[in-house]
């Protein structure tokens, strides 16, 4: 991996609940702000029919440098419209320098 491949800017997001006022909660997704370089390429693709709708998804991988990050969590790709990709799988490799993240695009996060 060369660090010039890292041609991206994402952004990770983190989710959090907050209290309604009304003894409910409120979901949202917080960002730490931090613009990230990263490396992201398509995958796979697929589209089917649910309920007589249409649903398209694609899975794309991202190279980021060695951080901490989890499946609960998610990419805001900055550099492709503020994209939202819910992260389906770390790779994990010991002494690496980048994270290999798979992503998917089009789904409910």
């Amino acid at each position: 991996m060369n660090p010039g491949e890292l041609d991206q800017v994402i952004q990770i997001e983190s989710e959090v609940s907050a209290s309604d006022g009304m003894g409910g909660t409120v979901r949202s997704w917080v960002s730490d702000g931090q613009q990230i370089a990263a490396k992201v390429r398509p995958m796979s693709g697929r589209e089917r029919e649910n309920a007589d709708q249409v649903e398209a998804s694609s899975m794309y991988v991202v190279f980021l440098r060695n951080r901490a990050i989890a499946e609960n969590q998610r990419i805001r790709w900055v550099s492709f419209s503020n994209r939202v990709l819910n992260i389906r799988f770390v790779a994990l490799t010991p002494r690496s320098h980048f994270l290999r993240v798979e992503a998917e695009l089009g789904v409910e996060t």
